[in-house]
């Protein structure tokens, strides 16, 4: 009776950690093939190390991964993951902030639905300034292809 109770999850933690725990191992896999430096605990993170790292419901903020490439120091990447299940333009504009603070020209967003027009038009501006920013939604990012 309640053996499929955790289906869907993995190593038990619950169904919105155990999503979070997946696309964020899939996107420090996609990085890795894009030659930026993963050490090897977080690639290798088990539920439990992402459980005690990040707790039990951990704030999507709190996944915010940056990166370098290995081969250049200076190209940098942040990968941010908004709260919001629509994405507006307040939250890229701050993301932007940062960016520009940190001199990080490149970026990836993982959003949970989609990002509204308006954010869509704040993240082209800021390709037309030399910035790259990618979005993914987190359903394509559960498994790694």
């Amino acid at each position: 009776y309640y053996k499929n109770m955790n289906a869907g999850c993995v190593g038990g933690l619950n169904p919105e950690t155990s999503k979070m725990f997946r696309v964020r191992k899939t996107c420090l896999k996609m990085l890795t093939k894009r030659g930026y430096i993963i050490d090897d605990a977080s690639l290798n993170m088990t539920t439990d190390q992402f459980r005690q790292r990040f707790g039990e419901n951990p704030p999507r903020e709190s996944l915010l991964i940056m990166v370098e490439k290995a081969d250049d120091a200076t190209d940098q990447l942040f990968v941010f993951f908004p709260t919001d299940e629509k994405v507006g333009v307040r939250p890229i504009k701050s993301y932007c902030q940062r960016m520009v603070e940190e001199n990080v020209t490149k970026a990836i967003i993982v959003v949970k639905e989609n990002l509204t027009p308006f954010a869509k038009l704040a993240v082209k501006e800021m390709t037309q300034r030399g910035y790259r920013i990618e979005y993914f939604r987190d359903a394509e990012l559960l498994v790694d292809i």
